[in-house]
């Protein structure tokens, strides 16, 4: 009911794609199927693991918090649901990818081949994963590439920052 009561005078008054808008309703009607109090796919886990069902669902929405951005990024440009040209929809998926991987390494506080994360780091990179995913309303305008190239930037650092302490104190637990 709310797709054919909000989406119409929301894509008026914006401009936003009409499908990606549809899309971004279904995605979030569909999160309510891990998102408590409601969150019956967890609900029935936790029935058939014998978990308590509330923990059960807050643990199902931390897990996939990173899906909670997703619906964003498609709104913002529609060449990542098809509707633009394939070069820029590879593009975008392939940034997108990256991003949503350093963002969820982020929330789950384990970055592959680094480890565990510290809480600052975790922050960071949470940051810096958004801002690399967050697709670009026009890729041919370089204005709209920064917001990827300070969260490309913003990760590097924050790798670079945890691997200079890790070999640092491998050298010292070494030296000693």
């Amino acid at each position: 009911m709310i797709a054919v009561i909000v989406v119409p005078p929301l894509v008026t008054v914006t401009g936003l794609n009409l499908l990606a808008l549809h899309l971004f309703f279904m995605y979030y009607l569909l999160m309510a199927w891990i998102t408590p109090p409601v969150a019956i796919s967890a609900f029935v886990a936790a029935a058939l693991a014998g978990a308590p069902p509330m923990k059960t669902g807050w643990l199902s929405m931390r897990l996939a918090a990173v899906l909670y951005f997703i619906p964003f990024f498609f709104v913002f440009n529609p060449a990542l649901i098809l509707e633009g040209p394939i070069i820029e929809t590879v593009y975008l998926f392939a940034l997108c990818l990256v991003g949503i991987w350093i963002l969820a390494s982020g929330l789950e506080g384990y970055l592959l081949k680094v480890g565990r994360l510290e809480l600052w780091s975790r922050v960071l990179l949470v940051v810096g994963g958004f801002l690399i995913a967050f697709p670009a309303l026009d890729v041919t305008k370089f204005l709209d590439w920064i917001t990827t190239v300070i969260g490309a930037a913003l990760t590097a650092a924050v790798i670079a920052i945890i691997m200079i302490g890790k070999t640092a104190a491998a050298k010292l637990i070494a030296g000693t």
